[in-house]
């Protein structure tokens, strides 16, 4: 499946047309901080003020570029394979004579995919957690860590397993199908006594490139005041 998960907007502006038609360097903003991810699709939107697009080509130096069929819109990928961590970007213009000119030329940065945390509700560290905290959870959550951005970049939790450890060595294991906590793990957590333990393990992600198995794992012990 093809999932588009967030777009550059290029600003491409030409200034200072003089009679001789020489072109001034263009001006090229990003709102992602030129960064494109490896393994997906990423939308690109290009723009150059008083051309059409037909008048317009763009190469890349490494992977693939492809025309959409609005009038600014392009995809880029390239494949997880590929060692380099910049790409190019190289704008040109269509000239009477069939040549091109060129406009100017953008490095990108190639990134990995970033890892989300898992995270019970709001709690995403392990250690103890109070029996209200763990009572107002509804859900197994995938985020980004605080120096990260999402960059429109989506993870869900496709399927996860809890594991409940009461203090006297019993102990039930659950299994759910999505990030919603299913009405077994709610009741478990709803008898749950000071110093039960709860292990949520075997965490499967979907992300915008395939499912993966996290190698992150929660483990809480449980606190009443």
């Amino acid at each position: 499946m093809k999932y588009f998960i967030f777009i550059f907007f290029f600003v491409l502006q030409l200034v200072g047309f003089s009679q001789q038609k020489k072109y001034s360097l263009p001006v090229i903003s990003s709102t992602k901080s030129n960064v494109v991810y490896r393994g997906i699709p990423n939308p690109i939107s290009i723009a150059l003020p008083g051309f059409f697009s037909k008048d317009i080509v763009v190469n890349v130096n490494v992977g693939k570029l492809e025309k959409e069929e609005s009038e600014n819109d392009y995809t880029y990928f390239f494949e997880d394979t590929i060692q380099e961590n910049q790409v190019t970007f190289s704008v040109f213009i269509k000239q009477k004579n069939r040549r091109i000119k060129l406009v100017g030329s953008w490095d990108f940065r190639l990134k990995e995919i970033p890892k989300p945390i898992i995270c019970l509700g709001s709690n995403c560290t392990n250690g103890f957690l109070l029996y209200e905290n763990l009572q107002k959870a509804s859900a197994l959550f995938a985020n980004f860590q605080l120096n990260q951005t999402s960059c429109g970049l989506d993870f869900r939790i496709k399927e996860f397993k809890v594991k409940h450890i009461k203090t006297n060595g019993d102990s039930m294991v659950f299994e759910c199908t999505n990030q919603i906590l299913n009405k077994e793990i709610k009741e478990s957590f709803k008898n749950a006594e000071d110093g039960d333990t709860i292990l949520i393990y075997d965490i499967i992600i979907l992300g915008p490139s395939r499912i993966e198995k996290s190698d992150h794992e929660l483990l809480f012990v449980l606190k009443k005041i």
